[in-house]
């Protein structure tokens, strides 16, 4: 059986798709498979060098991702290499995608939906960070189009449609998520298939400080941090021994940063991007959640492994069926709510232990040795030839 296997993103090794992608890496080489990992950008400085369970290959054009020339260096790397399955795991390389079916590569081609469907159209319609003509555009004109005529849903089902008539297999994290793209593209779907990302075992620490913890992006569009401070600025006066922790980068940092001066917080702490954040982990109580669209949550499932019991809007099934009935889920976007249901989590120490045991036990369902051989068994799904 041939074990080699090519996954290509753009940027490596930053964010939560490249994060999968290295959990799977290594994951699948304890089962004698070799990786490649293909890029445009190779951040060396994010890298840890003891991850040697992958390989990495630059393209050799950074500015036009989608190439002949980049489509070609594939094509030759993965003749050479012998790639028997190739992932594409961001819709930048759609092109590259179309290209490589196109021209009857061997190699069988899998496509990693990383997000949420269709999020896409809400960041063409977002406004965050836009100059004041371009904002008044978005407002006046992209929503108005999509209000009336569905414009970006539709243009987004037809590239997902392409990504399905050119792909052997189209992952998603979560059925429902497969089932809302074969709805939307009108296919009978047989290239769909569920898969959730996995997190690495942790370790169940019961001595934690009084933290809540954010963990992730800090993005506007998405993540919504600023929902969290302004819940903060509602009941730290209840709870004066706790504080508020966030770890991450992003557009919105200054803003957050500033609305936190501006409503006058105390205890919070701003701890940037962190290379590991297991120490938070470790140290948190509560992590917290107040996205408008999650795809999974990989933080959830980060914090839970260390014993953080979680609490989170149930924006999506991914954020849902993680959780269940092991943290606390607020519907969308009671804020009231949450902050009450959040001090009640904070003040009752029996609670969060109960949460906190039945979380991490729960979390098992993500660990490799459950998520890897799904893996295994979709790529022995896929017949390779030469």
């Amino acid at each position: 059986m041939n074990r080699t296997i090519g996954i290509l993103h753009q940027s490596f090794p930053y964010g939560g798709a490249e994060t999968a992608t290295l959990r799977l890496a290594e994951g699948l080489s304890r089962y004698g498979y070799h990786i490649y990992v293909f890029c445009t950008d190779y951040r060396k400085d994010l890298a840890n060098p003891t991850e040697n369970y992958y390989e990495i290959q630059v393209m050799p054009d950074s500015v036009n991702i989608n190439s002949e020339e980049n489509v070609n260096y594939l094509l030759d790397k993965i003749e050479a290499y012998n790639i028997s399955n190739f992932c594409i795991s961001c819709n930048e390389f759609i092109p590259t995608l179309c290209q490589l079916k196109e021209r009857g590569s061997h190699t069988k081609l899998i496509y990693i939906q990383h997000g949420q469907p269709f999020w896409e159209k809400e960041s063409r319609l977002d406004a965050s960070f836009t100059r004041s003509f371009h904002k008044l555009k978005i407002v006046l004109i992209n929503r108005t189009k999509e209000k009336l005529f569905k414009s970006y849903t539709k243009r987004w089902q037809q590239r997902y449609a392409i990504i399905y008539d050119h792909c052997d297999f189209y992952v998603t994290l979560h059925p429902q998520y497969s089932q809302t793209i074969q709805t939307a593209i009108k296919r009978k779907g047989e290239k769909l298939i569920a898969i959730p990302n996995m997190v690495e075992p942790g370790f169940l620490y019961e001595n934690k400080k009084k933290q809540l913890l954010y963990s992730g992006r800090m993005s506007r569009m998405d993540k919504r941090v600023d929902r969290l401070i302004k819940i903060w600025a509602q009941i730290h006066a209840r709870v004066p021994q706790w504080e508020l922790v966030l770890v991450g980068d992003g557009r919105e940092l200054p803003a957050l940063k500033a609305l936190t001066e501006q409503l006058q917080l105390p205890r919070v702490r701003f701890e940037g991007w962190q290379k590991d954040v297991k120490k938070y982990y470790q140290e948190a109580s509560i992590i917290c959640l107040t996205s408008t669209f999650e795809s999974f949550g990989l933080c959830l499932t980060e914090a839970m492994s260390y014993g953080c019991v979680p609490i989170a809007y149930n924006c999506s099934a991914g954020v849902t069926d993680i959780i269940m009935n092991n943290g606390v889920l607020i519907p969308t976007f009671r804020q009231e709510e949450y902050a009450n249901r959040l001090v009640e989590l904070m003040q009752n120490d029996n609670l969060r232990t109960e949460l906190q045991k039945n979380s991490f036990a729960s979390i098992q369902r993500f660990y490799p040795e459950n998520i890897i051989p799904q893996w295994i068994r979709l790529f022995e799904r896929l017949p390779f030839s030469r």
